[in-house]
């Protein structure tokens, strides 16, 4: 008989996505603000802001206990990277490509 799998995601992945859609919503949100040029540096720090702050969502609205990823810092640590990494990407195309069609 197979065995059966469990339909829900690890408490890692739950952070892990939550972060990267964060991230993608926190460069859209920068961009819809305009915040380019000099105010590019408070645009980084917002998008940032609203990464770490992607961290507590799964664990107060999620309910992901977090020593299930190893305690606060490791949590801390998920997908954080990736997460910066993503929300630069998406600023620098959207800004370069297709902002300046609507601009």
């Amino acid at each position: 008989m197979a065995e059966k799998t469990q339909s829900r995601m690890s408490a890692e992945n739950r952070i892990y996505y939550t972060r990267l859609i964060f991230a993608i919503m926190a460069a859209l949100i920068c961009l819809g603000l305009n915040l380019s040029g000099l105010l590019g540096v408070i645009g980084l720090i917002i998008g940032i802001v609203i990464i770490v702050v992607s961290y507590f969502v799964p664990i107060y609205l999620l309910g992901v206990n977090p020593e299930d990823v190893g305690g606060h810092g490791r949590g801390l640590m998920k997908g954080l990277g990736t997460a910066i990494l993503l929300f630069l990407v998406t600023w620098f195309l959207v800004y370069n490509f297709i902002f300046p069609i609507f601009v």
